[in-house]
């Protein structure tokens, strides 16, 4: 955030009212993104995370007064 900041805000810039102020970071964010080559490295990257309908998940619960643990569960359909 802070390396975006400083490329929008680094210039001289005035504006003359606030609407103008309000669009000025929105132009620029869209000039920095004019070469950007997002979509086609998003077909590169790894898949996100997994929805949890696929997994059934257990609670861990531990006896403290004796060593023996109950084990939980965590199986993927």
């Amino acid at each position: 955030m802070k390396v975006l900041l400083g490329r929008i805000f680094s210039g001289t810039y005035r504006f003359g009212n606030l609407n103008e102020a309000r669009e000025y970071p929105h132009g620029q964010l869209l000039k920095l993104n004019e070469g950007s080559e997002i979509e086609d490295e998003k077909k590169c990257l790894a898949p996100g995370k997994l929805p949890l309908e696929l997994a059934v998940i257990s609670d861990n619960k531990v006896n403290t007064s004796s060593m023996n643990f109950r084990v939980t569960e965590f199986c993927v359909n």
